[in-house]
């Protein structure tokens, strides 16, 4: 799960960083603007929160123990489908 997370959270770092540059040239060539270009950042952070909450359900959908059924292709896909 915690692998899960990280990369979330590594996707939300990425956005934040790309939307936090356009803001600072955006507060340069168009300060009128500045404040409204604050909603990509706003959704990085919504996005990474939600990418916790799918590593977490996902995460207890894993089998805890070796006697219950492996991961298999249909369940893999499905939680790819979850975080696309």
């Amino acid at each position: 799960m915690v692998r899960r997370g990280r990369v979330a959270d590594l996707g939300a770092v990425h956005g934040t960083t790309k939307t936090g540059v356009g803001i600072a040239s955006m507060g340069v060539m168009r300060p009128d603007l500045a404040m409204r270009n604050i909603i990509p950042v706003v959704m990085a952070g919504v996005l990474s929160i939600y990418g916790l909450i799918v590593a977490i359900i996902q995460g207890s959908i894993d089998p805890p123990n070796g006697n219950a059924p492996k991961y298999g292709s249909y369940t893999g896909f499905v939680h790819l489908a979850t975080g696309l």
